[in-house]
This record gives structure tokens, sequence and C-alpha cells, in this order.
């Protein structure tokens, strides 16, 4: 019996064909425009970071270690976001040359779906950080990253982490229950898993965007899928054996890279709606609340609103 359901499966998979069903020469203006867009984007919200580090008014008030916090989360986002934009803008750029015939490697979706996947937990992970308002949140998240870095014996990188009254509350981090971890004193982590985030965004939506929730839940477990492994989509992105040569204006491609060139317009609309509609306005959030973050605020609002209006109702 599991042999025979096996032998379903497998010849499911083994029959994936692919399917070119979007015009090439559309989605070459749409992605031109996305990346143009979206490094703009990303240059204007590093302006962000530099007044949260100019709010910081030097001591070690809560408002100031709070802001610290905000301006730590946001730079490794920010940063997120960068690698993704250069992982886009590089595959495409390897799929759009003239006078060869382009195609696309099993490789270029792996690095997409991995840094696709890293943009979506990030913003999700902030995000929740930025609506809760909970330093504890900021603790657990801290702790985490420095136990895990000090794990590494082999590497130097962890070499500084030898103040005692450090070293005391890693261990003591390292030795709570995940019960304590999630809900205590001096730590908490309310939603651990990336579907327990949408799912609490699901539950406080007030503004309609049930329906994009619902896309990032869904394309992150692709995402996963694909970069755990999983062969149904590498096979109808990248199918084995000959490939029929296609063209559109000047440019040559097999379907593997129109696959490809679907799959960056996707990921850059998305990283797009994941600035403007989820971690934009909750950064605004959380620094309205935060003593002397006010023109921040103002700020972040209004590079979040330039951004919707440059690309109302952009689809891919």
């Amino acid at each position: 019996m599991p042999f025979t359901h096996n032998l379903l499966l497998l010849k499911a998979h083994q029959g994936v064909i692919p399917t070119v069903l979007r015009d090439f020469g559309d989605m070459r203006v749409k992605i031109g425009f996305l990346l143009k867009h979206l490094k703009e984007f990303l240059t204007e919200a590093k302006g962000v970071k530099v007044a949260i580090d100019d709010a910081d008014h030097g001591d070690d008030c809560d408002a100031c270690v709070y802001l610290r916090n905000v301006a730590l989360r946001l730079d490794n986002d920010l940063g997120l976001q960068a690698i993704h934009l250069g992982i886009a803008t590089r595959l495409w750029e390897n799929i759009t040359h003239r006078d060869v015939v382009n195609a696309a490697e099993t490789t270029d979706f792996l690095s997409l779906a991995l840094s696709t996947r890293g943009i979506l937990d990030s913003t999700f992970r902030s995000s929740l950080l930025y609506w809760k308002m909970d330093i504890r949140l900021y603790n657990k998240q801290l702790a985490e990253s420095l136990d895990s870095l000090r794990k590494l014996k082999w590497s130097s990188m962890g070499a500084h982490l030898d103040d005692p009254a450090l070293v005391a509350a890693l261990d003591q981090f390292a030795a709570l229950s995940n019960r304590l971890k999630q809900d205590s004193t001096l730590y908490a982590d309310p939603q651990p898993t990336f579907k327990g985030k949408v799912d609490h965004f699901r539950k406080e939506d007030k503004v309609g965007l049930e329906a994009f929730f619902g896309e990032c839940d869904e394309f992150y477990s692709a995402l996963s899928d694909m970069v755990h492994g999983g062969t149904a989509s590498m096979l109808s992105a990248v199918p084995p054996g000959p490939q029929i040569v296609l063209a559109s204006d000047d440019l040559r491609f097999v379907a593997s890279a129109h696959h490809l060139a679907e799959l960056i317009g996707v990921t850059l609309v998305l990283a797009h709606k994941l600035l403007t509609m989820l971690y934009l306005p909750l950064l605004e959030f959380t620094l309205r609340h935060v003593e002397g973050a006010g023109t921040v605020a103002e700020t972040v609002q209004a590079i979040a609103s330039q951004a919707r209006s440059r690309t109302q109702n952009l689809s891919f």
C-alpha cells in the first residue's frame, strides 16, 4: 500500500510539464520598473535609520534603549531587502542577454527562494515587535542571536562574548524551558512560528489585508518546499531534457528563464507590499509611541505614502 501510494505521487511529479503563459516583453517592462523603484525606495528608507540614531540622545533611558533596538531591527531588515534586491537584479541580468538562448538553473530558483523567505520571516518578526512594543520580545531575539553566535566554537566571531555578566545571562537563557523563553519576566515570544505571526495579524487586521496575509502564508509554504528539497516546483521550473526556444523582441529564452522571470517579478512585488503594507506602517506606529521620535514617524509615513502612490494597483 505505501509503495502503491508512492507510485501515484511519483508519476504526478514526473508528469509535471512547464507552461509558458505570460508575455516576456510585458514582464520585462514591469521588472525593470520594480528593480529601479525598489532600489530608490530602500535608499530612502536607510535615511530612517539615521534619523532614529539622531533621536537617541545618548543616555540609557528606556526610550533611547528602545530606539536602539528598533534601529538594530531596521538595519537588519533593510539589509535583507537589499540582499534580495541584489539577487533579483543579478538573476534578471543573467536571463536577458542578447544573442544567446537564455536559460535558468535550479540554483537560481533556490537562491531567490532563500532570499524571499528571509524577507518574509524578518518582516513579520519585526512587525510583531513593533506592534507589541514589549522589550521582552527584543530580549528574546537578542539572547537567541547571541547564544547562537557563541556556539560557533570553530569561529572567532563569538570570541568577544566573554563578559562575565553576559555569559551568566546567556547561560541562564539557555537553561530556560521553551515555555519560559516565550513568557517570563525577562523574555517573551507570543508567536514563535511564522504561521503564528501571520495568524496574529489576521486577527488584528482592521484595514482589509486578509488576502495579503493569505498570500504571504501560502508563498512562505511554497518557498519552504523549494528550500527543503521539494521536487515538484523544481521539475516544473527547470524541466529535464531539451527545451523549446522562444523569442520576445530581441531576446531568446527557454521555459526555465521564463519561469525565473515570473518568480523574480512576483517576489519584487511581494517585497514592495511587505514594506508598504505591513513593515513601515508598524514602524511608524511604534515610533509614534516613543518620546522624541514623532518626527521620525512622520518621515516613515511620508516614505511609505510616496512609495504606495508610485506603484498604486501594481501587480504581477
